[in-house]
């Protein structure tokens, strides 16, 4: 009968331990070990509890016994497994809250990735960033599975590092996680936008006026020094600008984002064969998907083995309407 209470107990206070008592960046930093360590122990005493309530000190028959053992194995099985996903989970959970509140904002490039095929809902980002005082490190971000293929080699990324633990790091993976952490205005780019750098004389202004919109933008000048390409590192994007218009080269198929702005400034469309063509007053505005050619490794982006693939991908041109051309 004591063994009815105490294996149970010991169970429950070895499954609290696990959850409470170790430290998050301990846990984090050996995860797999904890996570299955958490699981055996927890398990082996769950497994005594169920052998005092279930089996000992029962008159019971062998065929019973036998049953009931395998009944044994099947609950300790399914808990051993449940509760490694849940710890694993947990601790995640609680890092996630850590660098929340005591994170560093960190500007990282991507050096390499990896989807494994056992994993369903993570991948790995290898990423190299520098502190404050220069200082570089190598860590790892874990992602959603289905965000993997949105990140290449040499890719910038926006990411927080924990000042005390610098392995420690999570990406940021949207405007608004950017502007809340880096402390810099991120937001996508709009038709307006490229209105306005038509503007502007071509160079450091459109750039600065980029970086103002979203960051990490850098300039590209032709081999005339005549038109620019502006590159935005961490969104994989680029703008032309030329002396009529300007071209914006999205790094995804999505014909609608310009949406609201088509209709803002009065486009209409005037052909949808292949290619969609709008024009207003003003403006002749072009959007059509193309295939650009991309550098990917054969499996993850480190791999020795390196192959040129086509990426779908929306390229919006904004062109100067002048008299000559309304009829």
């Amino acid at each position: 009968m004591q063994n009815r209470i105490i294996y149970p107990g010991i169970a429950l206070c070895s499954a609290l331990f696990f959850i409470f008592s170790i430290n998050v960046f301990v846990f984090h930093q050996f995860l797999g070990i904890f996570t299955f360590a958490g699981a055996a122990c927890t398990t082996a005493f769950l497994a005594m509890a169920l052998n005092a309530w279930i089996i000992k000190d029962r008159e019971i028959t062998t065929a019973q016994i036998r049953q009931r053992q395998v009944l044994m194995g099947v609950i300790c099985a399914v808990f051993a497994i449940g509760y490694g996903i849940f710890i694993n989970k947990h601790n995640k959970a609680e890092v996630a809250k850590e660098l929340d509140k005591h994170g560093i904002f960190a500007i990282g490039t991507v050096v390499d990735g990896k989807s494994e095929l056992l994993s369903v809902s993570e991948a790995r980002i290898f990423v190299k960033y520098y502190d404050e005082n220069d200082k570089s490190y190598e860590a790892v971000a874990y992602i959603p599975k289905s965000n993997f293929d949105n990140f290449s080699k040499d890719q910038v990324v926006g990411l927080r590092f924990m000042p005390k633990h610098p392995e420690i790091i999570r990406l940021l993976l949207t405007d608004d996680e950017m502007t809340k952490y880096s402390g810099f205005k991120n937001r996508p780019i709009q038709l307006h936008d490229l209105m306005e750098v038509m503007k502007l004389p071509r160079g450091k202004r459109i750039q600065d006026y980029l970086n103002s919109v979203n960051l990490q933008w850098y300039m590209k000048p032709d081999e005339y020094g005549i038109n620019y390409q502006y590159i935005n590192k961490m969104k994989i994007q680029s703008i032309v600008v030329h002396p009529r218009g300007a071209q914006f080269i999205n790094n995804t198929v999505d014909q609608n984002l310009f949406k609201r702005d088509i209709a803002k400034y009065r486009f209409t469309l005037i052909s949808d064969s292949g290619a969609k063509e709008y024009q207003n007053d003003n403006f002749m505005l072009t959007i059509q998907d193309i295939d650009m050619p991309f550098s990917r490794e054969n499996s993850g982006y480190g791999n020795s083995i390196e192959k040129v693939e086509y990426k779908p991908v929306t390229v919006y041109t904004l062109t100067q309407r002048f008299p000559d051309d309304i009829e």
